[in-house]
């Protein structure tokens, strides 16, 4: 199977500030073109020349390449157009004008995605629980979290189409990604590529060249199609395969992702950290310190030596709250010997206890259980380098 691919660079902000000027024109629509799909993939360097890889959580997960570019120039990583975003965090993107095309649910990485998986995951998680209403509370915040991606991807594709003349026109006239804060997030790129004979590889134009902009006329043209959940690949069906219909768009294959990390420091920073969470927290971010009151956090992850010194016994301030200044005087960022008492580790889960689950453009969900479970192990048994 050849799988086209598209180069996406984390973070960079498309923001409509006003809708003025000339129409553009969307032109025909080739449909084959825009539901041809891409696969995440995370570089090690800081550099997006560089061509190794740091096999992010999230490689492997499948977007259609339109929707891909819309994702991480526009909607992703908690600024300007993500959900997530608040305040000065929007660099003047109007509230409510999001562009978050994120999967709605992913299979085998989210707990559950209908009806029949969220049963049995009430069930399994519930067992042995005394309190009678386990399973039925349980199933119902989880039926509950699928219908909100569900709401979430279906509310936003509807904006992304019904601004899909002003989208094609500011990336065309060159207005967006804007100035400052689109080459600010330049360094720390994100790839979707294809996966071909079991290894990612692959990178196309940029939306600041013709032939990007052409993937995105087209996705557009064609009425901005969406990817709704994945499947991991199996016997039967391989990276890139149609696995059926959501309620707004296709369930596709995803390539396989790496393996977790093992519960050491230097493992946790290498997988988790520098591709997910540098992009935000290193003081070349144009948003690095931004929030209302004009404090943000200042949590530097850059230096993997630096990042655990600046966490172990450390109490969480204004200045280091994990982006959220909610979390600021809320307790210990990393607490050896107890995960759950530290900042660092709620923070990545689906209840934060404070602020919102991080990465922020993990949609609130927090990190999978078995990405979580050697950070939970690590941090219990010393959170020793």
């Amino acid at each position: 199977m050849s799988i086209r691919f598209v180069l996406a660079v984390a973070g960079l902000p498309l923001f409509l500030g006003s809708f003025t000027g000339c129409r553009a024109e969307l032109g025909e629509c080739d449909e084959a073109a825009a539901r041809q799909i891409v696969f995440r993939i995370t570089p090690a360097g800081e550099e997006p020349e560089e061509e190794t890889f740091a096999g992010g959580i999230e490689d492997g997960t499948p977007l259609y390449a339109g929707q891909a570019l819309m994702q991480v120039h526009c909607g992703d990583s908690g600024f300007c157009h993500s959900p997530a975003a608040r305040g000065s965090g929007r660099a003047g993107a109007p509230l409510g004008l999001d562009f978050d095309l994120a999967l709605a649910c992913r299979v085998g990485v989210d707990p559950c995605c209908d009806e029949a998986q969220c049963e049995a995951y009430a069930m399994q998680s519930c067992m042995g629980d005394p309190d009678p209403d386990c399973v039925q509370t349980t199933y119902d915040t989880e039926m509950a979290r699928v219908g909100a991606g569900i709401e979430r991807l279906r509310r936003n594709q509807r904006q992304t189409y019904d601004h899909r003349y002003d989208v094609l026109r500011t990336v065309e006239d060159g207005s967006m990604p804007p100035g400052a804060a689109g080459e600010g997030t330049r360094a720390f790129a994100e790839y979707y590529g294809e996966f071909e004979a079991g290894t990612f590889s692959g990178r196309i134009p940029t939306l600041d060249t013709s032939a990007g902009r052409e993937v995105l006329r087209n996705w557009l043209a064609c009425g901005s199609p969406v990817l709704e959940f994945s499947i991991p690949q199996d016997a039967d069906d391989g990276p890139g395969d149609d696995c059926g219909a959501g309620p707004i768009g296709r369930c596709g294959v995803a390539a396989p992702g790496l393996e977790p990390p093992d519960p050491t420091w230097d493992s946790i920073y290498d997988r988790v950290l520098r591709p997910l969470c540098v992009s935000c927290h290193q003081p070349d971010n144009p948003f690095w310190g931004y929030n209302d009151a004009g404090n943000g956090q200042e949590l530097d992850y850059l230096d993997a030596d630096d990042a655990l010194t600046a966490m172990v016994g450390v109490e969480a301030s204004s200045r280091s709250a994990a982006t959220d200044v909610d979390c600021a005087e809320s307790g210990t960022l990393i607490v050896a010997g107890d995960a759950e008492a530290s900042i660092f580790y709620r923070k990545m889960t689906a209840e934060p206890g404070c602020g919102e689950s991080m990465p922020l453009r993990e949609g609130g969900r927090g990190l999978p259980e078995n990405v979580l479970e050697p950070i939970r192990e690590w941090i219990n048994a010393g959170a020793m380098r």
